[in-house]
C-alpha cells in the first residue's frame, strides 16, 4: 500500500519538475516575443502618427497641427531634403526605418530621445517645420 502512494508522489513530483524545466523556458520565450513585438508596433505607430502629421500640412490640408506623442526608446528621427526617416532600432536586431518623401523640403529640431512630446508641424513657404517639444513628465 504504502509504494503505490510512494510511487504515485513520485510519479506527480516528475511530472511537475518536466513541466517545470520545460515550461518555464517556453513562457519567458514567449514573453520577450510579445515584449519586441509591442515594442516594434509603438515605433511604428509613432512613425505613422508623425508622417501622418507631415503629409496633412505638406499637401495643403492645414497650415498647422499640433499633436501629443509618445517617442519610444530606440527611435530616431532623420530628414534628408524632403525625405523622412523614422528609424527603430532594437538593441538585439538590425534596425527597421519607415521612410516618406514629401513635396516641400523638411526641418526637425526638438527631439532629444525617448518621452513624451507635443510636435507641431508648420507650413512655411517651401518648406515645414517639424518641432517637438519634451512635456513634462
Amino acid at each position: 500500500m504504502v509504494s503505490r502512494s510512494l510511487e504515485k508522489m513520485m510519479l506527480i513530483a516528475l511530472g511537475l519538475m518536466m513541466v517545470v524545466t520545460v515550461g518555464v523556458p517556453v513562457l519567458m520565450i514567449g514573453l520577450d516575443i510579445t515584449g519586441k513585438v509591442s515594442r516594434m508596433e509603438e515605433a511604428h505607430r509613432f512613425a505613422d502618427t508623425l508622417q501622418g502629421l507631415v503629409r496633412v500640412v505638406d499637401t495643403g490640408q492645414l497650415a498647422r497641427t499640433t499633436s501629443q506623442v509618445n517617442v519610444p526608446g530606440g527611435v530616431g528621427v532623420t530628414v534628408s531634403g524632403s525625405t523622412l526617416e523614422v528609424t527603430y532600432s532594437p538593441q538585439d536586431t538590425g534596425p527597421v526605418t519607415w521612410t516618406e518623401t514629401y513635396n516641400h523640403t523638411l526641418e526637425v529640431t526638438g527631439l532629444t530621445g525617448p518621452g513624451q512630446y507635443e510636435v507641431t508641424v508648420v507650413a512655411d513657404a517651401d518648406t515645414i517645420a517639424v518641432l517637438f517639444e519634451l512635456r513634462a513628465p
